[in-house]
């Protein structure tokens, strides 16, 4: 791993003015980095559904991590060498030495996922720490490449050969899957400066079709806090957003479509792209709208006369946590427990996390002993896990 501190006098602090090919897509990759290992750290490894998202999040972190070095190998690094032959030597065996980090992870992560009891604990507590290592070396690394390799770029290409680098960073752009782009756009967006939003979304704004990026300026409003969101409108001469609903009522509308209502494209409309419903997780459903069209006509094939009575909520900054009473009646197959007929009422505790004026994740804990007794069933597992 190159450390910084190492370099020579090569990595000048280069004008604030010149293309810096690196500074969003690392901004996202740090703050991403950083919530996995943190998430890592306090993930509870006896609860299945959570040790499985958290897993499928470190995947897509992986996967990020090795496209971006895909994509560094395959265009950046040649763009330097055409200006400084023999430059990224040092560059490829780090980029070699974090392809071997992302499959020992892999690795790690797989262990996890097969192990139980004392066993899972421990290999969590072993895939933390091999995580905070990768993440330190990335860190460093990151910033190399912010001083040296820009330093590089910036001394081979001329003031006027600049269009050349910002074509660079558009066939990058180009090459990235729209999957990944909407990881990239939910990391790296919101914990950008404001003149440095504005300033991508412009770029963005001179290379695409007025229809295209008004939907690409839609999914970037989507992870910005309100005020944000209206500002970025404004400096883009697009249309000013209302100021939206209080964050109760943002939550109560996505409640009522959902499980009450049970209307899925009501309540897809209320969750950002890369929405995640954790009660979810454990039955492998996609994020993002497309997990409501298949959850909400369970719920409304099993369920009729539902209610929802929410009460005590604590919202604090984009958090929204509620206590709820739901009831309803039993009419229709539930995890293969055939109709009852018979009316029930519970109580739970839902945590959401918003983004956009939009639900963005969401957490909820219900007492599925008292559903049970009041269904008189014996079990409420999936009909398939009592016969495995």
């Amino acid at each position: 791993m190159m450390n910084p501190a190492s370099t020579t006098g090569t990595a000048l602090a280069a004008p604030p003015a010149r293309f810096d090919i690196y500074a969003q897509v690392h901004k996202g990759l740090r703050a991403c980095m950083a919530a996995s290992l943190v998430e890592t750290g306090r993930m509870d490894s006896s609860d299945d559904p959570s040790v499985k998202c958290m897993l499928d999040n470190l995947d897509q972190l992986l996967d990020w991590c090795a496209g971006h070095l895909q994509k560094e190998n395959q265009f950046v690094h040649p763009a330097i060498e055409a200006r400084n032959p023999a430059a990224c030597s040092r560059m490829a065996e780090e980029h070699a030495h974090h392809e071997a980090s992302i499959a020992q992870l892999r690795e790690s992560i797989d262990r996890l996922s097969r192990a139980g009891g004392a066993a899972r604990e421990a290999a969590a507590t072993r895939l933390y720490r091999q995580l905070a290592v990768f993440v330190a070396d990335n860190l460093a690394h990151m910033e190399t490449e912010e001083s040296v390799n820009n330093a590089i770029l910036w001394a081979g290409y001329a003031d006027v050969e600049l269009a050349e680098l910002a074509e660079l960073h558009a066939a990058i752009v180009a090459a990235t899957s729209p999957s990944q782009l909407a990881v990239d756009v939910r990391w790296i967006t919101p914990h950008l400066r404001p003149s440095e939003l504005a300033a991508l979304m412009r770029g963005l704004q001179a290379s695409m079709p007025p229809d295209v990026f008004a939907s690409v300026a839609a999914m970037v409003g989507a992870h910005l806090p309100p005020q944000r969101q209206r500002r970025l409108a404004a400096e883009l001469g697009l249309p000013v957003p209302a100021p939206q609903a209080e964050p109760l009522a943002i939550v109560q509308r996505f409640i009522d479509a959902a499980f009450v209502r049970f209307d899925a494209r009501a309540a897809a409309q209320c969750v950002t792209p890369d929405f995640v419903a954790h009660p979810w997780a454990a039955f492998g459903l996609p994020p993002g709208p497309a997990a409501l069209e298949v959850v909400v006509p369970w719920f409304g094939n099993a369920f009729d006369e539902a209610s929802a009575e929410l009460a005590d909520p604590l919202i604090d900054g984009d958090r929204v946590a509620l206590r709820y009473t739901y009831a309803a009646r039993h009419v229709g197959d539930l995890f293969g427990i055939a109709a009852t007929g018979r009316r029930f009422r519970i109580e739970g505790i839902c945590i959401v996390r918003l983004a956009g004026g939009r639900v963005a994740e969401y957490w909820r804990e219900e007492d599925m002993l008292g559903l049970q007794r009041q269904l008189g069933v014996p079990t409420l597992l999936p009909a398939e896990a009592t016969t495995a």
